[in-house]
């Protein structure tokens, strides 16, 4: 679903618990090499299920490729930790002068590495506030109610 500048997530949440999961497209591109040391160091997050995986699994993963493939899905690293996040509800919108879809979660990750801007004052000063503010504001018009009732509660006081 595409309401102005944001889009809605409608794919299936990937979710290792289901027996099938295994042969999901997402699984079977990132082609997971589950680490069975006591310690693992190296970790791919996917929606909320850890993963423990070898050194040249986590190397390997490229999350430019994971984005081109994929487009609607949240990813980023930090340290030892690969995250994605691929299921329903995620806020999407393109990340001006790229073709890559970031959510307000992988959004400084991903321009820091396209477009040199380390902090979210960065996006903010080179793009504006409306870069920030639209992934809810975008979806309020559609809401029978109000999406935000503690804002309207803390108006009242």
């Amino acid at each position: 679903m595409m309401v102005r500048n944001t889009v809605v997530s409608t794919c299936d949440a990937l979710d290792p618990v289901f027996h099938d999961t295994q042969r999901d497209a997402m699984w079977t591109w990132l082609q997971l090499e589950p680490d069975s040391h006591i310690h693992p160091h190296y970790f791919v997050v996917i929606n909320e299920a850890c993963v423990p995986v070898t050194a040249a699994c986590f190397q390997r993963i490229q999350l430019e490729a994971l984005k081109q493939q994929f487009q609607q899905v949240e990813c980023f690293r930090e340290s030892n930790f690969i995250y994605i996040r691929y299921k329903v509800g995620l806020l999407f919108k393109r990340l001006p002068g790229t073709d890559v879809w970031v959510t307000p979660k992988d959004m400084v990750f991903w321009a820091q590495k396209l477009l040199q801007l380390n902090t979210m004052e960065a996006l903010i000063e080179r793009f504006g506030y409306d870069l920030i503010t639209s992934f809810h504001v975008d979806l309020n018009p559609l809401f029978m109610h109000n999406a935000f009732p503690k804002t309207h509660w803390l108006l009242m006081r």
